[in-house]
């Protein structure tokens, strides 16, 4: 059977073009599968409308009245909105305070020369910890039994030749992915692990009410297969991602000492000219604290957790160019044609976000300056999304928890810097930490110690 060539773009226009029309554009069944195996009847399996229908659910199930609307309007913000993420901002200041005293308590207590602690395991377990009782009214830190001792192990989805191999023959031939192989079995792996949580949260908030959850609630009590489905999925798209690029700019601020003074001396300096710990409002105020928003702004453009976009055409069409390639008949043109059933390769981390010609010669440097002091070349403004940066995709699949990754970054970092030093611990070689895709995700691992896991050790020092 012919198959046409895999398109593979980093112009804007046309990722712009290929997100926007998602109803032309679906995932490959390769990656439907998958998402159905690990998020089944989730919003993340689903395309056209009934994507809509169920992104409108979960996000309406979220739909409450903030403290000043209650008081002054009859309207409504949804979970994921900033006011909405502005009241639930206690539950992730004292979710960071409570690692941090954990911290320190274990500090206080080692005999060791210097104390070591995986940040990786940490800050993943911070972050869905954030997303489950922000989102769900469900505390997963303080479960009992294996559910709170599931979460050392999510995520640990590491890749070798062969699964590289075989995800690229599923690629081609989706349905081989129905036979057992070690691809499909680590992501039924995986959905287990992360289901065993869904099916405690749906015990407790449904069976027992034991808590409030609109997302059941909006679901209906009788449909836990799908409640179980959307519940997974919020926990994986809440945590995974937005813990990868907080682990992995800790790991900079390591490599780069001269950033982490910087961003520490800028928050000190906040906290002890206000003579109080930062309020939410000034912290994701840009103007406020700008090299803590640029800080951020660099990790969302170069650190992104997932590595591409990917979509197959699902009509012959046209798609438009911002910039015009030349054929190799010679012809120049502003559009290229795709074929039904045409894979369309969209890099992110690799690609349109750390692109050299739209981002100048030191586009894979991690500068945060750049966002300060007016460098950013002018055609980065040709990628049409908030700060023209692909880390949460673009068009009708977007990501609905943008401010909320925010408000995470931004309370959990500075949290962390107020508090501690990291460093390099001295029995280790920090080039020996490597980044590469695990799983669904970039993350940090040791080399020679890949058996392990996801893993960042780094030595922390207590702050005066």
């Amino acid at each position: 059977m012919h198959q046409e060539p895999v398109l593979v773009t980093g112009d804007p226009k046309a990722i712009s073009y290929v997100c926007a029309n998602d109803d032309l554009f679906p995932r490959n069944e390769a990656t439907k599968q998958v998402l159905q195996t690990v998020f089944p009847n989730s919003v993340f399996v689903q395309e056209g409308e009934e994507h809509r229908r169920q992104k409108k659910l979960v996000s309406g199930a979220f739909t409450y009245e903030t403290r000043f609307e209650k008081m002054f309007t009859r309207k409504s913000s949804t979970l994921l909105s900033p006011p909405a993420v502005q009241e639930l901002s206690d539950i992730l200041y004292d979710l960071a305070n409570q690692m941090v005293d954990q911290w320190k308590g274990e500090l206080e207590t080692s005999t060791d020369a210097e104390y070591i602690v995986n940040v990786q395991k940490s800050i993943q377990v911070l972050a869905t910890d954030a997303i489950s009782r922000s989102a769900l009214a469900y505390s997963i830190k303080d479960s009992k039994g294996p559910v709170k001792d599931l979460l050392a192990r999510l995520g640990d989805l590491e890749d070798n030749q062969l699964t590289v191999f075989l995800q690229l023959v599923l690629n081609k031939i989706p349905w081989l992915s129905k036979l057992p192989n070690p691809v499909t079995l680590r992501w039924f792996r995986f959905r287990a692990e992360l289901g065993y949580i869904a099916d405690d949260v749906w015990e407790k908030g449904v069976l027992n009410h034991a808590f409030h959850s609109r997302l059941l609630e909006a679901i209906g009590q009788d449909q836990r297969d799908i409640a179980i489905g959307q519940i997974t999925a919020i926990l994986f798209a809440g945590s995974e991602t937005t813990a990868n690029i907080i682990v992995e700019t800790v790991h900079k601020l390591t490599v780069y000492p001269h950033i982490q003074d910087k961003l520490r001396k800028e928050l000190t300096e906040f906290v002890k000219k206000q003579g109080m710990p930062i309020p939410y409002a000034d912290l994701i105020n840009p103007t406020a604290l700008p090299y803590l928003d640029a800080v951020m702004k660099e990790a969302l453009r170069c650190l992104a957790s997932v590595p591409h976009l990917q979509r197959r055409a699902g009509v012959r069409t046209d798609i438009p160019l911002e910039f015009p390639i030349r054929l190799s008949n010679g012809k120049v043109v502003q559009e290229i044609h795709v074929e039904p059933g045409q894979d369309i390769f969209m890099p992110v981390r690799d690609g349109i976000n750390t692109s050299p010609e739209l981002w100048g010669p030191e586009s894979k440097k991690f500068i945060p300056e750049r966002w300060l002091d007016g460098t950013i070349p002018k055609i980065v403004e040709t990628i049409q999304v908030p700060g023209h940066i692909l880390t949460f995709g673009d068009g009708p699949k977007y990501c609905l928890g943008r401010a909320f990754a925010f408000a995470e970054f931004k309370i959990f970092l500075s949290t962390m810097l107020l508090n501690f030093e990291f460093l390099t611990p001295q029995s280790e070689d920090i080039n020996k930490i490597i980044f590469h895709l695990s799983g669904p995700a970039v993350k940090p691992t040791v080399k020679g110690r890949e058996k392990e896991g996801p893993a960042l050790p780094l030595a922390i020092k207590l702050l005066s």
